[in-house]
């Protein structure tokens, strides 16, 4: 009976021990919970909570970017103003162009807005996790008006093109904060439950790294590793077409607001899927067509690739190895990406 007592004993003391272990370090990272970024909205569906300001990532996370939002959700981006900018910018689309994974003065659009005394050029991002193109034209309802701009730049990437067929894609998130889909906001759940549940889970994951990268992969083991989609034919051209159709609504809402829209794709780092390249040269076949007054980036995988090879360095550098999005070096190479193609517009319109 002394045993079990004295093993209880042990127990409870290294538990106990585990928990504040996690709690100091969590607090010492200054790593917040995933779900406190973010908001509902009855125009976006959900977006970046204005005002807020925590780490992103944390000890066991290849990035911990310090990340601060604006009072209209807008990710802060350095310089704050550049009086000598001629023309804005508004930067839309999902985590890549939010950059949570890097500080605010390191995304690429802090690193294209230094540039703006030289190129009388400077962009706000209002990029989103977990966005699509349903979302991003949400996002440009709810800012456009607010935000004088010239431009607006869509950076594409290629999850988008699933999910603006899935309605239920990032689940949890819809049911917490609610989803735009195909023109109308889908509300966040009404059940007293779930919401219970999903508060006990931020503040785990608010308050303890360790535990909750625990539970995640006990979640990840139960469930399973995800079955790859066929990506048939017909697959392709009905994401394609959903995706040039979000485009089309989204252009006509820029061009009634005397502003240009640019897609640019996503560039290729280390995907060999064959399935990406095809979407994004239909897309831009489709566009080419049928949207003139859209400029499409097709030569972007080429400019990503000039300047990492003028570096001396390698495509994958410009990701983190695990996680995939883009490192302090891809927002880097971005950011100078997207100065040769203003360079380039502007050029040619003028």
């Amino acid at each position: 009976m002394s045993s079990i007592k004295e093993g209880t004993k042990v127990l409870i003391i290294t538990i106990s021990l585990f928990f504040l272990v996690d709690f100091a370090t969590t607090w010492l990272y200054g790593a917040r919970g995933f779900s406190l970024f973010f908001v509902s909205d009855d125009i976006e569906g959900r977006h970046n909570k204005p005002g807020f300001s925590g780490g992103f990532g944390g000890p066991l996370s290849e990035f911990n970017g310090q990340v601060n939002i604006g009072n209209s959700g807008e990710r802060l981006s350095n310089p704050a103003t550049c009086k000598n900018a001629l023309s804005k910018v508004l930067f839309i689309g999902d985590s890549t162009t939010a950059g949570f994974e890097v500080d605010d003065k390191e995304t690429f659009i802090s690193l294209f807005n230094n540039q703006c005394v030289t190129t009388k050029m400077s962009g706000t991002n209002f990029g989103v996790r977990a966005h699509d193109s349903h979302a991003v034209i949400g996002t440009y309802k709810r800012v456009s008006s607010s935000f004088p701009h010239n431009y607006v730049v869509y950076l594409m990437t290629p999850n988008d093109f699933e999910e603006n067929l899935q309605p239920r894609t990032y689940e949890n998130m819809t049911k917490r904060f609610g989803r735009r889909f195909e023109g109308r906001v889908i509300k966040p759940v009404d059940d007293q439950i779930w919401h219970a549940y999903a508060a006990l889970r931020l503040f785990v994951s608010d308050k303890l790294t360790f535990t909750t990268a625990a539970i995640r992969q006990i979640e990840h083991q139960l469930k399973g590793s995800p079955t790859a989609a066929q990506e048939t034919r017909t697959n392709i051209d009905n994401q394609v077409q959903k995706a040039f159709e979000l485009i089309h609504q989204l252009s006509d809402m820029v061009s009634a607001n005397g502003a240009e829209l640019v897609i640019i794709p996503y560039p290729k780092l280390n995907s060999n899927i064959d399935s990406e390249r095809i979407k994004t040269k239909l897309l831009s076949e489709l566009i080419t067509k049928n949207l003139e007054e859209v400029f499409y980036i097709d030569k972007v995988d080429s400019l990503v690739a000039e300047k990492v090879q003028l570096d001396g360095r390698e495509l994958p550098e410009m990701r983190f190895k695990y996680d995939g999005h883009l490192s302090k070096y891809g927002h880097k190479i971005i950011s100078e990406v997207l100065l040769d193609i203003f360079e380039d517009l502007n050029t040619s319109t003028n």
